[in-house]
């Protein structure tokens, strides 16, 4: 027995996507991996994890409002 995986990067799209097999339009399994394939380097894995964790780190200081001063 195989299992579709649908492979998204979008949680809003992963959303939709489990809604579908929910309602039996789709089948399969939905998996969501919080990546934007467009930004940063692709082709070596550490640079882009350290890519991402800094990018996040960025964006979790600027929506807790400090400043980078602050840190």
């Amino acid at each position: 027995m195989s299992i579709d995986l649908h492979l998204v990067s979008s949680p809003s799209t992963a959303g939709s996507l489990r809604r579908a097999i929910k309602d039996e339009l789709l089948s399969g399994e939905v998996f969501c991996t919080m990546d934007i394939p467009e930004l940063g380097p692709l082709a070596n894995g550490i640079q882009r994890m350290k890519f991402l964790m800094i990018i996040y780190f960025l964006k979790i200081v600027r929506l807790s409002g400090f400043r980078l001063q602050e840190l």
